[in-house]
C-alpha cells in the first residue's frame, strides 16, 4: 500500500514535465509571433507602377521641385543645375528662371543672376516676387562689380526696375537685338 508521501514525487514529477511543455509551447509561439509568419496586418508586397525615366527628364515640374529640394538642403550648384534643365525642357518657365536667378543670388554669382531674373521678369512683368529678387540682385551686383561702367549700367537698371520701365527696356532690346547697355 501507498501512503501519501510516496505520491508526491510522481504528482511533482508530472507537474515538471507540465510546467516544462507549457513553457516551450509559449517559447515556441512567442518566436512565431515576432516572426511574423501568421500576422493578419502584412499585406502581400504589390509592385508598384513603373517610373518612366524618359519622361521624367522631359518634366519641367520634375526639375524645378527638384531644384528647390537640393536648395532646401543647401545644395545651392546642383539645384541650379536642376533649374537650367527645367529652362532647357521649357524655355519659358517662369519658375525655372526665377528660382536660378534666386539661387544664384544666394551663390553669389549676381551677374548671372541679374540675367535670368531679366528673362523672367519679361515673361511676368507684374510678378512682386521676381521684382524683389532682381532688385536684391541689383543691389550685391552694384557692390561687387569691378568697373565704374559697369556699376552704372547696374544702377540704371536699378532705376529703371523701381519706376516699373525695366521690362519694356528688356523687351526693346530684345526686338532690336540689341543688348541693352542703358
Amino acid at each position: 500500500m501507498q501512503t501519501p508521501q510516496d505520491e508526491f514525487p510522481a504528482k511533482r514529477k508530472r507537474v515538471d514535465v507540465l510546467m516544462a511543455c507549457a513553457v516551450l509551447v509559449i517559447l515556441v509561439l512567442y518566436f512565431v509571433w515576432k516572426s511574423g509568419i501568421f500576422s493578419s496586418s502584412q499585406k502581400p508586397v504589390m509592385p508598384g507602377p513603373e517610373l518612366n525615366h524618359k519622361a521624367l527628364i522631359q518634366d519641367e515640374n520634375f526639375h524645378v521641385f527638384q531644384g528647390m529640394a537640393y536648395a532646401d538642403a543647401g545644395l545651392l550648384d546642383q539645384a541650379i543645375f536642376e533649374e537650367m534643365e527645367a529652362y532647357r525642357v521649357n524655355p519659358r518657365s517662369f519658375p525655372a528662371l526665377n528660382n536660378m536667378g534666386f539661387y544664384m543670388f544666394k551663390a553669389g554669382r549676381y551677374a548671372e543672376s541679374a540675367g535670368a531674373l531679366e528673362q523672367a521678369l519679361k515673361l511676368q512683368p507684374a510678378s512682386d516676387l521676381v521684382r524683389n529678387n532682381l532688385r536684391n540682385t541689383y543691389e550685391k551686383a552694384i557692390e561687387t562689380a569691378n568697373t565704374a561702367e559697369q556699376k552704372e549700367n547696374l544702377r540704371q537698371r536699378k532705376e529703371k526696375l523701381e519706376t516699373g520701365t525695366l521690362a519694356d527696356f528688356l523687351m526693346q532690346a530684345d526686338q532690336t537685338g540689341a543688348s541693352p547697355k542703358k
